[in-house]
């Protein structure tokens, strides 16, 4: 997923946060130590200000992970993860969001993935 951060423009400047501090913990387990956007809204890279040029500020992409689990214990479960950014051409705004879900199964002791079943891009 992390390979795919672009999808709204790159800038050498840009910066990777985590959307919450519950996605922050779990991409710390994963090795990824990342800042928590906490509230803060971060300007897709590729946008632009009214004259066309790149706008100024903050700008990069927000990550956010999901864990779905069912009862009971041994039900199938999920882990979503999102990545957005706030768009902006000229005066005109909109939020950008990339995401993928996978689905993960408890079999015979242990999880398997059973690949990704959900994908979208707004």
């Amino acid at each position: 997923m992390f390979d795919s951060l672009g999808g709204a423009g790159h800038r050498a400047d840009q910066r990777l946060m985590a959307r919450d501090s519950a996605s922050a913990r779990l991409l710390r387990q994963a090795g990824i130590d990342l800042p928590i956007a906490a509230g803060q809204e971060l300007t897709c890279p590729g946008s632009t200000d009214t004259a066309g040029r790149p706008v100024a500020g903050r700008v990069g992409y927000w990550v956010a992970i999901e864990v779905g689990r069912r009862s009971p214990p041994d039900a199938d479960s999920s882990l979503t993860i999102t990545e957005g950014c706030q768009w902006r051409t000229g005066i005109h705004r909109s939020g950008y969001y990339r995401g993928e879900t996978w689905g993960f199964a408890w079999r015979n002791g242990h999880w398997v993935r059973a690949g990704p079943v959900f994908m979208f891009v707004t």
